[in-house]
């Protein structure tokens, strides 16, 4: 299955900063458009990012079913389960659709704007997720270094494996965040990123014996954020994985193996970034690259920290306007009262 896009939302504008819902942090932006050369022109109709196109006529069909019976979904979202879904039967569009009401109800876009939990940071410190600038595209780039990733761990930390979506989630909604943020700049919707999976590491028995927390943490992105992604290059697989992967293909589907692309060892990878739209800059430092990257976690909370501050100077702004409104009438009714003694009563 494929996997959609992400809108480009509201977006203000105020003090030189670009804001977008909440605000985001101009830092975050600024580290996200980091690319090494502008961005090309025309890309709303560039043939190899239909994801910067709005619905389409040959999908508008399945987009007014969702609106009909999912009205309380969002106008991206239905944009996503259009294209995510695309040719497969409407019972599996219909339960897309359930996942992300299940979503908002739950959780919601506005997840990445709450204080961080201590579970939220023992996590993305574990999976150690690090954002590296765009492709030429706009993508942003994210690397995950599967070695840090350890399920035993995992599984002591969280018995439950449902506790997991919210952690997971919040790196995703970061992600969101920024892409809206960068197609406020770019002026057209970047709805997908780029996730470079470093394999090097990557304990396959682990796998086999925490599975249900392999699929569980696949889950997060596939029911909640589909159509996200626009490439997975993996790096750095073992003789085992290759082995796995060859027979693996034979069951995935074309549109998936698309986007999973195998570029087997650091060295041999090196001349093959550009061909993906990666720079050296934006290509992290071990895999041969100059990005030092920044930790999806700091960015998390540079978001939350930012949303707090605002909310507290709207509080303090609310509060201010409050006590002047009181003391005007305090004044007024002052007034009133030193008025109505120096009144002489009149005879009757």
């Amino acid at each position: 299955m494929s996997t959609p896009a992400h809108g480009a939302g509201r977006v203000q504008r105020g003090n030189g900063d670009i804001r977008v819902g909440n605000a985001c942090p101009k830092t975050c932006l600024e580290f996200a458009m980091r690319a090494p050369r502008e961005l090309p022109e025309g890309l709303r109709v560039h043939e190899e990012l239909p994801e910067t196109l709005p619905i389409q006529e040959n999908e508008r069909k399945r987009d007014e079913l969702i609106s009909k019976q999912y009205s309380s979904l969002l106008s991206t979202q239905r944009l996503e389960l259009v294209r995510a879904y695309k040719g497969l039967p409407r019972t599996e569009l219909e339960e897309g659709a359930q996942f992300l009401l299940k979503f908002n109800k739950e959780f919601g876009y506005k997840l990445v704007d709450k204080a961080l939990t201590e579970e939220d940071k023992w996590f993305q410190d574990g999976f150690g997720e690090t954002l590296h600038g765009t492709d030429k595209w706009g993508h942003p780039i994210s690397l995950i270094k599967m070695s840090k990733l350890d399920l035993f761990k995992l599984s002591e930390k969280f018995p439950d494996t449902s506790k997991l979506t919210a952690p997971m989630a919040r790196g995703l909604c970061a992600l969101r965040r920024i892409k809206l943020g960068i197609s406020a700049k770019a002026g057209y919707g970047v709805r997908k990123h780029v996730v470079i999976a470093d394999l090097s590491g990557l304990s396959m028995y682990s796998f086999a014996r925490k599975q249900k927390y392999a699929k569980a943490l696949a889950m997060v992105p596939y029911q909640f954020f589909p159509d996200h992604v626009f490439k997975i290059l993996l790096v750095n697989p073992s003789a085992v994985f290759n082995m796995i992967w060859a027979v693996a293909k034979l069951w995935v589907d074309e549109v998936t193996l698309k986007f999973v692309i195998n570029l087997g060892t650091a060295e041999r990878a090196l001349p093959l970034w550009a061909k993906h739209g990666i720079s050296l800059d934006c290509l992290p430092k071990h895999l041969g690259g100059r990005s030092e990257g920044v930790p999806i976690l700091d960015i998390s909370r540079q978001l939350a920290e930012y949303t707090a501050r605002e909310e507290n100077l709207k509080t303090s702004a609310s509060e201010s306007k409050k006590s002047r409104s009181e003391s005007t009438i305090q004044r007024s009714e002052s007034k009133k009262g030193s008025s109505d003694s120096k009144r002489i009563p009149t005879s009757p």
